[in-house]
């Protein structure tokens, strides 16, 4: 089984105009995990990947999130994510574990409009598009076999009712292919 430590440490930034049309946040947050006996993936043949387990193991990285809502009814967001997954035992040069992507990023775009107590049951309804992106990485701990990054382009359609208690969402993912 794996056994470690995890740490994390963050600051946030709030604030909003004077007349309160418009508010955003920005959150920085580094972290580092330091495992024994991480479970990683690797691929063994073009079809099949098994689980091994990696001696020791480090993990750091810092993440950013900003986020901003305008005129009542805008939204939008950003989070990337920068990590160095590295196995700690090896005294190779190609030590950065599998799939781990050194780099993600998503960002989300939305409008909205909250009902409050005008119609019955719905409390709001939202349309978005969204856009996530993967960095390339490696299948395997010797850096030979390469995949590449991943880009997905969705939208999204949202109506919760009774307060935001119960949500449906009608989701299509992967538009670019």
């Amino acid at each position: 089984p794996e056994r470690g430590f995890t740490g994390e440490a963050g600051v946030r930034w709030g604030g909003a105009s004077a007349s309160g049309d418009a508010r955003g946040y920005v959150d920085v947050t580094g972290f580092a995990r330091l495992v024994e006996n991480l479970i990683v993936w690797e691929q063994t043949r073009p079809d099949t990947i098994k689980p091994f387990n990696v001696a020791r193991a480090r993990i750091l990285g810092v993440e950013i999130t900003a986020g901003l809502e305008a005129l009542r009814h805008v939204r939008a967001q950003l989070s990337v994510t920068a990590s160095d997954p590295r196995d700690a035992a090896s005294k190779d040069r190609a030590d950065l574990l599998p799939y781990h992507a050194a780099l993600t990023a998503t960002t989300l775009a939305q409008v909205y409009t909250e009902f409050g107590s005008s119609v019955p049951f719905i409390h709001r309804v939202a349309l978005s598009v969204r856009f996530s992106f993967r960095s390339a990485r490696n299948a395997d701990d010797a850096g030979q076999v390469y995949l590449s990054p991943q880009r997905d382009l969705g939208a999204d359609a949202v109506v919760s009712f009774l307060d935001g208690n119960v949500i449906a969402r009608l989701s299509v993912s992967n538009l670019l292919d």
